[in-house]
């Protein structure tokens, strides 16, 4: 599955991060921690994870050493700013 596409209701946040560890142990890494009270878990690219209010899907690069994270909020920008920090924080613990 593709990652999640903004839709009108929802807003988007990227980012891209240089990882020195395995990307495969972000991502493991992530999905311990983020999977509590997800609707749906989908590892066909990397992983997507969607909540009743936000989602997200965080993936390698298949051309750089950096995995791509995306989040989206339905319409709160201060959940997605939180959920971003969140995500970037468990990643950055790994470097």
């Amino acid at each position: 599955r593709p990652p999640p596409t903004s839709t009108p209701d929802y807003i988007r946040r990227q980012r891209q991060m240089c990882i020195r560890d395995s990307t495969r142990t972000a991502i493991r890494t992530v999905r311990e921690s983020f999977s509590d009270g997800a609707l749906s878990i989908d590892e066909t690219d990397g992983i997507s994870v969607e909540f009743d209010d936000w989602r997200f899907n965080l993936r390698a690069s298949n051309t750089e050493p950096v995995i791509r994270l995306n989040v989206e909020s339905r319409g709160d920008a201060a959940l997605m700013k939180d959920r971003t920090a969140a995500l970037l924080a468990t990643v950055d613990a790994l470097t």
